[in-house]
């Protein structure tokens, strides 16, 4: 594991936390640790086959802040009959 920096504060070293909890009552139901400079981005469709996976289907609904919002894991996602609840940063087009 490499560490990577914080960019609010560059003298503190970081690595990525990814935890996903249930809405009823914030049960843990997947972690995993990544690289401190692991781009967010690309870590959403690996949590959401994990959690497709324990679940054992896609009509589970999926919530998440802007890092979701990327034609990849939208896309993969839609493409997999899932359902997701992003924000929509201003910088998109759509919004």
């Amino acid at each position: 594991m490499r560490f990577g920096h914080a960019k609010e504060r560059p003298d503190l070293a970081q690595l990525i936390y990814l935890l996903t909890v249930s809405a009823d009552g914030n049960v843990p139901i997947t972690y995993r640790l990544a690289d401190g400079n692991t781009p967010e981005d690309p870590t959403h469709i690996a949590t959401w086959q994990s959690c497709r996976e324990l679940a054992g289907r896609t009509d589970f609904l999926y919530v998440s802040d802007a890092k979701l919002c990327n034609r990849d894991a939208m896309g993969h996602i839609d493409r997999h009959h899932g359902r997701f609840l992003t924000v929509m940063p201003a910088t998109r087009a759509e919004v």
